[in-house]
């Protein structure tokens, strides 16, 4: 019945902490949680009613890792490792002009790190760093009818970035003076991996001033995003096997702009 689709499971988190002292934690957990299923209402034929019912997607995250503090909470510093288990991953499928979500087995294994400093009361220091050794989706059937895996859409091999902020004491108030920064590389758009939805690894950062005063409740602040005015998309459409061509969306470019916040029974 193609009409109703019941999808019944469970979600839940099961985790092992480990306090060797004060300063340390060493963790184990398992972590399922699902995305529900649906139908496809493809806009152009040929209309095939086995593939109108898309499955749920069931994710098992096993991750390990640690926490730390060291220099008298002056610094932490975090790592992980995981690994995430597909089951019927939900993946979006153009083939001509029929649209459609299919189901497939994936898996991703990375690492990340996670460094937060205050050397002094003024300054804070963040950084962090990601890496996936496998980010795969698998049985993707291309247009030509070929079967093969393929890199799991938005997902770059490395990420990374910062964040520095310094406030200073000015006048009647003071200053916060703020800059952060994320790199990704290279990554693609759609399961198909097409070069059309290849997007080139980039670096992107802001900028801000804030004031805010002794006495008050208000914040002004300036900020400048994409201060390098980098140009890359956020989302591709490849139409080039009807069409000959690609819908892109791009992120904003350089702006600039200004707030003024006021908080109500601070």
């Amino acid at each position: 019945n193609l009409a109703s689709k019941k999808f019944d499971d469970y979600s839940g988190k099961i985790e092992f902490d480990i306090k060797p002292n004060e300063d340390t934690l060493l963790y184990l957990s398992v972590n399922r949680g699902t995305k529900g299923g649906g139908f496809n209402v493809p806009s152009f034929p040929p209309f095939d009613p086995d593939r109108m019912v898309f499955d749920q997607e069931v994710l098992i995250n096993y991750e390990g890792g640690y926490k730390l503090s060291l220099a008298g909470d002056k610094i932490t510093f975090n790592g992980s490792g995981f690994h995430y288990d597909y089951r019927q991953y939900q993946a979006f499928s153009l083939e001509g002009f029929p649209q459609s979500i299919t189901n497939h087995p994936a898996e991703v294994n990375g690492v990340e790190i996670e460094l937060a400093a205050r050397p002094i009361e003024a300054l804070r220091l963040n950084a962090f760093a990601t890496h996936l050794f496998t980010a795969r989706v698998e049985d993707v059937t291309l247009v030509s009818g070929r079967v093969v895996d393929r890199d799991m859409p938005q997902a770059p091999e490395w990420s990374g970035g910062g964040s520095v902020s310094y406030e200073v004491p000015v006048g009647f108030g003071s200053m916060a003076l703020s800059t952060h920064w994320k790199y990704d590389s290279a990554q693609y758009f759609s399961t198909f991996n097409a070069p059309v939805d290849r997007e080139r690894k980039r670096w992107v950062g802001d900028v801000r001033v804030g004031f805010t005063p002794t006495q008050g409740n208000w914040e002004a602040a300036f900020f400048i995003n994409n201060v390098t005015d980098k140009h890359y998309r956020v989302y591709d459409l490849d139409l080039g096997a009807v069409l000959g061509l690609a819908n892109s969306v791009y992120a904003p470019p350089r702006w600039y702009g200004g707030t003024l916040t006021y908080h109500f029974g601070k």
